[in-house]
């Protein structure tokens, strides 16, 4: 049996395991879990403290609009509007400019018709994962980067019949020498061009008006995306 010099080195030990600043023991973690579970809890607990001071800031009309949003991240947002001004800009004074950047993100995400998933690109377009993968190193296919998520592809590319738009292919290779990553390219899609008569690039392709829409992204590569 252990003796109890043992057993406090066992669990200075294992608190060690725990980022720098926290103590399992505070948190209520129970320190025979693993580092990830430790981090886990921990992370737990900081976006259930997160979550707390939002909703207590919301009005009742707030919480019901949050409660029906459609997906989780809208709800979030909706909270982050309503509250998050309040809550969180004393201690951030970057909060405004971050809650901005991810209104953008939303918005664009809508605008393009919603994000499809590499399997499902591939059941669209009759092919595998990794000629998926091979289209996107070779600029030939629209997609955006979600971090460990991998990459996501905009709606508004592919028809109802299941195929790549035609144009998208050639005007997504002229963005990527000029430097656009997929965000910035989705956004010269969906954005009203002087060049093509204020109509969207996307649009344009629509109406096959491809070696146009090409020309207005060299331009917009070259001007920097302005």
């Amino acid at each position: 049996m252990p003796n109890r010099a043992h057993r406090r080195t066992r669990r200075r030990a294992t608190s060690e395991r725990v980022p720098e600043g926290i103590v399992a023991g505070d948190l209520g973690v129970n320190v025979q879990l693993d580092r990830r579970g430790q981090l886990e809890a921990c992370l737990e607990l900081r976006l259930s403290e997160f979550g707390r001071l939002l909703r207590k800031k919301l009005d009742d009309e707030a919480l019901v609009a949050a409660v029906e949003a459609p997906t989780d991240f809208d709800a979030l947002i909706l909270s982050l509007e309503r509250s998050g001004p309040e809550v969180f800009s004393a201690t951030d004074p970057l909060f405004a400019a971050k809650l901005r950047g991810l209104q953008a993100r939303k918005q664009l995400t809508e605008d393009a018709g919603g994000l499809l998933s590499s399997p499902q690109v591939a059941k669209l377009l009759n092919m595998t994962n990794a000629a998926v993968h091979k289209r996107i190193k070779a600029n030939t296919l629209l997609a955006v980067n979600q971090g460990k998520r991998g990459n996501f592809f905009p709606a508004f590319q592919f028809t109802q019949n299941g195929e790549v738009l035609t144009g998208v292919a050639q005007v997504v290779a002229e963005l990527a020498k000029g430097g656009h990553d997929g965000w910035g390219a989705v956004r010269f899609f969906l954005s009203d061009s002087d060049r093509l008569e204020g109509r969207t690039p996307l649009a344009a392709l629509r109406d096959g008006e491809v070696d146009r829409v090409v020309h207005a992204a060299r331009w917009y590569g070259q001007q920097g995306g302005s």
